[in-house]
């Protein structure tokens, strides 16, 4: 009798055991049609096709298996040998991961993250790569929006700023200062907090121009560097003085897309630079060269003024916030000055992976 049950207790288990494996696989299974599941050969073709990747890209496996995989990508993907390099780094590293856009047959394009494994046999020779990839489309069109939507407030905060706050401020300090210059000979006392209340309007000022300044330069996000940094020479060849000229050089292999704290801390670093010799180096010539390595995205901006000795000046609060600009960035910060021998400031930032 206890033999019996415990054969009954055994075979009930290994039933409900059975039936729990049953049902996670058709999970997995019903999950699996949300992904293109494929395989290439070791050339790159086409060898099997699931229904995901039949939903996904609108080939039916008639019509894909024997084709390069290349043609899953764009043109412009192709032209930069994209395809190639993820299997090569597939086979060196294991795996080959990214997000990009794909084509369909139809010629539509979609967001899509996937990986890449290589396929070995038993000898560690490579027979060919299994694909997984999924579309991520309307994700990448709601962060789009949102970065819309980001930025429009960004602009719409510092138009604020810009046209009523701060020209607000602006006629407060310019009503004042007239005040000060005509009673100051009458109230000295009053002209004491006078004095006081014309240096807080400036301060004041300042802080929010800087602020709107620091709202503006998000909008580089998204954008080259390079050509963020362009409009904001740009803007600085504005503000000087017919005396100074103001070049720029950019070096082949500046990145297009960076991260957005990366992209801003340059530019915010760059424009504390050039406001400086405007305002303080006398200078005739003021020179911005950008570059980068394969290591690091660095930024030059020099000027043949009057310089000075780092040895014994004391730091000001536009070279404080750059050094701690730079080392939030993990980067560094050199400065090389020689009285009348101008000044060269130097950014080194580690270029992300």
């Amino acid at each position: 009798m206890g033999r019996a049950h415990d054969h009954e207790t055994r075979q009930r288990r290994l039933e409900e055991a059975l039936q729990q494996s049953e049902q996670r696989f058709e999970r997995l299974v019903e999950a699996a049609k949300d992904y293109a599941i494929f395989m290439m050969a070791a050339d790159g073709r086409v060898s099997t096709w699931n229904e995901g990747a039949q939903r996904l890209f609108g080939y039916e496996e008639a019509q894909i298996v024997g084709e390069d995989g290349s043609i899953l990508f764009t043109e412009e993907d192709r032209q930069s040998d994209a395809p190639e390099r993820e299997l090569q780094k597939a086979r060196t590293e294991g795996r080959a991961e990214d997000e990009r856009w794909h084509v369909r047959k139809d010629g539509s394009r979609f967001w899509a993250s996937g990986f890449v494994r290589p396929i070995l046999d038993a000898e560690d020779n490579l027979i060919g790569f299994s694909k997984v990839a999924r579309d991520l489309t309307e994700r990448k069109r709601a962060e789009e929006t949102l970065d819309d939507v980001r930025l429009a407030e960004r602009e719409r905060l510092a138009r604020d700023l810009h046209d009523l706050v701060l020209q607000d401020l602006t006629y407060a300090w310019v009503a004042a200062q007239a005040y000060y210059l005509t009673r100051k000979e009458e109230e000295e006392e009053g002209a004491l907090n006078l004095t006081e209340i014309l240096a807080s309007l400036r301060r004041a000022a300042q802080g929010l121009r800087e602020a709107v300044y620091e709202l503006r330069a998000a909008e580089a996000v998204g954008r080259a560097l390079a050509r963020a940094v362009e409009d904001l020479v740009a803007l600085e060849r504005r503000r000087s003085t017919a005396a100074m000229e103001m070049e720029l050089a950019i070096q082949e292999g500046v990145p297009r897309k960076l991260p957005e704290e990366v992209c801003k801390g340059v530019l915010l670093v760059v424009r504390e630079a050039l406001t400086n010799a405007r305002r303080h180096s006398s200078a005739r010539r003021v020179r911005v060269v950008l570059g980068a390595t394969e290591e690091e995205i660095w930024v030059e901006v020099s000027d043949d003024g009057v310089g000075f000795d780092p040895r014994q000046s004391t730091e000001g609060v536009g070279l404080s916030a750059m050094r701690e600009r730079a080392a939030q960035l993990s980067g560094r910060l050199e400065i090389f000055s020689e009285p009348a021998e101008g000044t060269k400031l130097r950014l080194r930032v580690p270029r992300p992976s």
